[in-house]
């Protein structure tokens, strides 16, 4: 509450000064920026902090023990499809080929492109993917919540070394969230639209489930949740019949059809072994269920193996690497979902 407050009064001060700014004889767009909503103002200042963070201080972030690998991967890929696919060491290095490549092709094309050293240009743009993360986390809050709501959601997210301080260098982890972030907000929106939502939307959704797959082969958790958001739209829960239920799911599917093909191209465009077999993707899903390295990790005194952590290893550890800020945001958020809706108006009308 304490925090709600500063940052409501912050945002009252930076909205007054853009509006005397306004005040005077200045252009159209600056007139634009003082009628706008002070939380989106803030949050405007906020990404633009974030980007200047990156660019002064992405040079200053060492390699870590995942990047020669994917670096490595990347170039095998070019070469299985420079050579005519003939060139199938790209299926023999390591475990690599159970991964898409969308993110480490993507930054060797731009190493060929920018003046910079090739891992300077992955730390740069896992970075700005990583700030479009926040974007995307702050575009599904504001969809849900309005722009207060999305303001502390990313300030939440810029706050979490988890997530800043893992942004420089995790090309795998830090893209992949950002598309199935992404991902999420689109279904927001979509699932709004149904049963015809609009085709911008549709486009974009494969897009991103298609750069999801790309690089995690649980981008398809999103097709799952494609699923969930048309079930929960369905008219049966309106009153509606069967018939005008099985209508509008088809309906929706049918939409929805587009955006899987277009994602199904963009996997196997930047995944070369999930374009070997149709079922190749669901075998790499099963091979994680199972996955093992001799890694070493330190928990209440014991050292365990990876594959032989307690139950409770996954718990201890979220609750030790996520911040104050967001433990405290998630339980508010769950006591706030067990009160009847008319409670919850209040204590948002007292905030």
């Amino acid at each position: 509450m304490v925090l709600a407050r500063v940052l409501g009064a912050t945002c009252r001060a930076l909205a007054s000064l853009v509006h005397r700014i306004a005040a005077a004889r200045v252009p159209r767009w600056t007139r634009r920026w003082a009628t706008a909503d002070r939380y989106d103002l803030a949050t405007a200042v906020l990404f633009a902090t974030l980007i200047v963070l990156v660019i002064s201080t992405f040079r200053d972030y060492a390699i870590s023990n995942d990047e020669e690998v994917q670096q490595r991967y990347a170039e095998l890929i070019v070469a299985y499809y420079r050579s005519g696919f003939l060139d199938q060491s790209v299926f023999h290095f390591r475990n690599l080929y159970l991964y898409g490549g969308l993110f480490d092709l993507v930054a060797l094309g731009l190493q060929n492109l920018l003046p910079l050293e090739p891992y300077a240009v992955r730390h740069l743009l896992t970075a700005l993917t990583g700030v479009g993360g926040i974007v995307a986390v702050w575009a599904t809050a504001r969809a849900i919540g309005g722009s207060r709501a999305a303001l502390l959601a990313a300030l939440a997210l810029a706050l979490c070394g988890t997530w800043y301080g893992a942004m420089f260098n995790h090309t795998k982890d830090i893209p992949f969230a950002a598309a199935m972030m992404g991902g999420v907000y689109l279904l927001v929106r979509i699932g709004r639209e149904l049963p015809r939502p609009r085709w911008h939307l549709v486009v974009a959704f494969g897009l991103l489930l298609g750069c999801a797959l790309g690089i995690r082969v649980l981008g398809m958790l999103l097709v799952g949740y494609a699923a969930f958001a048309v079930i929960i739209h369905a008219p049966i829960f309106r009153g509606k019949t069967w018939r005008e239920t099985l209508v509008f799911l088809t309906r929706s599917t049918l939409r929805l059809l587009p955006a899987f093909v277009l994602a199904y191209a963009i996997m196997i465009a930047t995944w070369p072994w999930a374009a070997l077999a149709p079922f190749n993707p669901l075998r790499a899903m099963t091979a994680f269920a199972d996955f093992h390295y001799q890694i070493k990790t330190f928990l209440d005194g014991h050292v365990y193996y990876m594959a032989d952590v307690p139950r409770w290893y996954l718990p201890t550890y979220m609750a030790i690497k996520l911040t104050l800020l967001l433990l405290v945001g998630a339980a508010l958020a769950l006591a706030l979902v067990a009160l009847p809706r008319s409670e919850v108006r209040i204590e948002n009308a007292a905030w």
